[in-house]
């Protein structure tokens, strides 16, 4: 028989690196004694660590996949929201378009009535004329000329010889002017 003192296995682990150390003691008992050994652990738990991470990925995974549905769901929302009101105001829109075109269309219907178009057309050619005349009276007042008695007057204030007082008038399209009244006298004398 073996003595008991004799029968023990003593491991100790010193200053072994880490990877080492990480074993599992598995037992068994014989009939005269317990012997321990030591068997190394590490593909088992790898294995463990491996699916416990991918767990951890899989439900991280669905959490994302649900904050950006309902991310997505509310952005949907807003810009549905959004797009019914762009479609409420171009409705609003095109009624407003069509009722200010009936009414253009029946006022122009009235004034064709009370105006046939040869008139309309012989008052929009007389406003035509009007608008062109009065274009030129400013110019011309713009350029120091002065308006009376349906007549524009330029008054030099320069003396020159009566040809070359002609040729500055045709050159600013005009011509000398015979003074034949005092009022044209007065106006000569003081240029207003």
């Amino acid at each position: 028989m073996f003595n008991e003192d004799e029968s023990k296995i003593t491991i100790e682990i010193r200053d072994l690196p880490v990877a080492s150390s990480r074993r599992t003691l598995k037992s068994y008992t014989s009939e005269y004694d317990e012997v321990a050994t030591a068997v190394p652990d590490t593909g088992r738990k790898l294995e463990r660590c491996v699916a416990v991470s991918f767990c951890l990925l899989c439900i991280l995974q669905a959490a994302l996949n649900i904050s950006l549905r309902l991310a997505v769901s509310s952005q949907q929302k807003s810009l549905d929201e959004e797009r019914d009101e762009l479609k409420r105001q171009l409705n609003l829109t095109t009624s407003q378009q069509k009722s200010l075109t009936e009414e253009r269309d029946e006022l122009n219907r009235q004034l064709n009535l009370f105006m046939p178009a040869s008139q309309q057309k012989s008052l929009d050619e007389e406003r035509d004329e009007l608008k062109r005349q009065l274009n030129l009276t400013n110019h011309y007042l713009n350029q120091g000329w002065v308006y009376f008695g349906s007549s524009f007057y330029y008054i030099s204030s320069v003396n020159k010889a009566w040809q070359d007082s002609r040729e500055d008038c045709l050159q600013r399209g005009a011509d000398l002017v015979i003074i034949n009244s005092e009022a044209e006298q007065l106006l000569a004398l003081w240029g207003t």
